[in-house]
């Protein structure tokens, strides 16, 4: 599932701090088809303000089967 766009997440960024409850940036992460190889793992991550576009960032839609 890595490896096609950077994923954002719902969680903010902070250097060095894990879940922290507010900020500016949100995560990304798992690396692009552009990307180095070393880039393409879901512990990989970077950061950027919510309204940050480009042509290897996305996100993926999750919907239940019954």
């Amino acid at each position: 599932m890595a490896g096609n766009v950077w994923e954002w997440c719902l969680d903010y960024y902070e250097l060095y701090r894990p879940g922290p409850t507010g900020g500016t940036k949100r995560v990304h992460r798992g690396g692009s088809w552009k990307s180095r190889f070393s880039s393409l793992r879901t512990t990989v991550r970077s950061s950027n303000v919510p309204g940050f576009s480009c042509n290897d960032l996305g996100f993926r839609v999750v919907c239940e089967c019954d």
